[in-house]
């Protein structure tokens, strides 16, 4: 976040711990598949914080998936936050996997 106010970036940080330590009081998910995609891993010369944060990150992204039968945790090549906007075509795989496994489930 270059350039944002110092308090709103800890705000940024708390509501993503509080989001985060959520997750371990979900109930068990249903068994679908599931396509968990993390972001690109920051760049070598960034703030160790943002590492940290990112490693957080694709730990929880990790964890989700190892609360399901049928999980793949993917990580994007080249895309921050949007990875939607930044590597379309890995968000369409990724729903073309989920896809095709219940539709051949329900055959």
């Amino acid at each position: 976040a270059v350039g944002a106010p110092p308090g709103l970036i800890a705000e940024a940080d708390g509501g993503v711990a509080a989001s985060l330590s959520e997750w371990a009081s979900l109930k068990p998910l249903p068994d679908v598949p599931v396509v968990v995609i993390t972001s690109s891993p920051p760049k070598a010369d960034a703030a160790d914080l943002d590492i940290e944060r990112y490693e957080s990150l694709s730990a929880y992204h990790q964890g989700l998936v190892d609360m399901v039968s049928d999980g793949v945790h993917l990580t994007a090549a080249k895309a921050g936050h949007y990875i939607q906007l930044d590597e379309p075509g890995l968000v369409i795989d990724a729903i073309r996997q989920v896809f095709d496994k219940v539709s051949s489930e329900s055959e």
